[in-house]
């Protein structure tokens, strides 16, 4: 596991599909955190998937700013990216960062493939 990978998933307002990404990704992964940045209303929606020891919850909902931009189409989710890269939510020390979009359903691990591009050198895998 890579310490310096930092796998996060974004849930505002889609905790419900978010939780079967969520299953499916600890159930391939069971060594990996992956950080869920949303507000206490969706983490109350995922359920135990909420409250596995593996779920790094990240409340943005006191946050009016971010909460309007959530509004105005893609404009959250860019904001979130751009507070990954800054490193805004203070989650720890990372050099790579991996988004995991909320409808994905994982067969396998698939983690390992992205840590090994990042090792041979890759800056973006995609």
């Amino acid at each position: 596991m890579n310490n310096d990978l930092f796998i996060f998933c974004i849930t505002v307002n889609c905790a419900k599909i978010t939780t079967v990404m969520l299953s499916s990704f600890h159930a391939h992964h069971p060594n990996h955190k992956i950080h869920v940045v949303g507000t206490q209303a969706d983490f109350t929606e995922l359920g135990y998937m909420g409250t596995h020891p593996n779920t790094v919850l990240v409340d943005i909902g006191s946050d009016a700013e971010f909460m309007q931009k959530f509004k105005q189409g893609h404009q959250g989710t860019t904001s979130v990216f751009a507070s990954v890269i800054q490193k805004r939510f203070n989650l720890g020390d990372y050099s790579k960062f991996c988004h995991i979009a909320g409808d994905i359903y994982f067969r396998k691990n698939c983690i390992k493939v992205v840590e090994k591009a990042f090792a041979d050198g890759y800056d973006i895998i995609g």
